[in-house]
């Protein structure tokens, strides 16, 4: 019986954040395939190497091989620039894998990040929690949406920008002090 996992490295590809994942099959808990994963490949660049494989059939924690039965193309999947909903992806496709657990490394920490996948929306939350640093990073409103208010470099949508506005009109009008 397989314990299967999503091993996943997400990126900036032009502006438009991206996950790059595989499926892994045999024993994908983390004192198998998460200790295999933190001793070699612990940089972005193995990171994202294991990431691309496409398919795996175990990786030995030992000795960092990867065994694979198939020949399958990494999949790429553009992720929404809101975070929850980036998350939400990344949860979809796991459970699409039939994973038990996600791994997704974190180029903000260097580390691998792991949940156990209970359900999509445990796993969403869990993600959101464990990558949190990438909120406001490569997961940020479009530069065509926002604005950057003076040199506190606030990030504003144009609703809050019409909203900032008008009170300010109201203000110089004597309609509100």
């Amino acid at each position: 019986m397989g314990t299967r996992a999503l091993v996943g490295f997400i990126h900036d590809q032009s502006g438009q954040p991206e996950l790059i994942s595989t499926y892994n099959h045999y024993d994908g808990y983390p004192e198998n395939l998460g200790v295999a994963l933190d001793k070699f490949y612990s940089t972005p660049e193995e990171a994202l190497e294991v990431a691309s494989t496409g398919y795996i059939s175990y990786i030995d924690p030992e000795t960092g091989d990867i065994f694979s039965k198939n020949k399958e193309s990494a999949n790429k999947t553009k992720l929404s620039n809101d975070f929850k909903e980036a998350m939400y992806q990344v949860a979809e496709i796991a459970d699409s894998y039939g994973a038990d657990y996600i791994y997704i490394y974190n180029v903000e920490k260097l580390v691998w990040q792991y949940v156990k996948l209970y359900g999509v929306i445990q796993a969403v939350d869990d993600l959101m929690s464990n990558l949190e640093d990438y909120d406001g990073g490569i997961f940020s409103p479009s530069l065509d949406e926002t604005y950057h208010v003076d040199d506190t470099k606030e990030v504003v949508t144009n609703d809050e920008l019409d909203e900032l506005f008008a009170h300010q009109m109201k203000y110089k009008a004597g309609i509100i002090k």
